[in-house]
């Protein structure tokens, strides 16, 4: 049984054991657990790849754009079709990563939310993740 321990609130329990509403962890830590069990859960079922995650770098380092200018200039740097670049952006807005404008509401710039910027940070922090020879599994492995 892995024990759990919460240094700001001196909490300490099993993994198996239920914490009380006064034990609860900080929202934000709660926010990072969540987007990290989506993130995981999104790559599982291979809805989102690693090269849908270079995107978010991407998106991050363009922000404020409109979702077509991103697209262009994506394929321009990429050397990619526009229809690749929208098809990969638009997983990313179905998966909540970034807000971006659509047919129906025209004008908004494509920029990270929430989800993203804390997938991007796990992403850019981790060692080789965003490397073309990475392998999904290596997320999983423990030293």
């Amino acid at each position: 049984m892995q024990e759990i321990k919460s240094s700001r609130r001196g909490i300490t329990g099993s993994s198996s054991d239920n914490v009380t509403e006064n034990e609860q962890l900080p929202t934000s830590c709660e926010t990072v657990c969540r987007i990290l069990l989506e993130l995981v859960d999104l790559m599982i079922k291979k809805r989102l790849s690693i090269k849908q995650l270079k995107y978010l770098a991407k998106v991050k380092e363009n922000d404020g754009l409109l979702f077509y200018q991103l697209v262009n200039k994506l394929s321009n740097e990429l050397h990619l079709p526009k229809s690749t670049v929208k098809w990969n952006l638009s997983r990313l807005r179905e998966s909540g990563m970034i807000v971006a404008g659509s047919k129906s509401v025209k004008g908004v710039p494509v920029r990270l939310t929430e989800k993203g910027k804390i997938t991007l940070l796990i992403m850019e922090r981790g060692s080789g993740l965003l490397d073309k020879n990475f392998c999904p599994k290596n997320l999983f492995k423990t030293k």
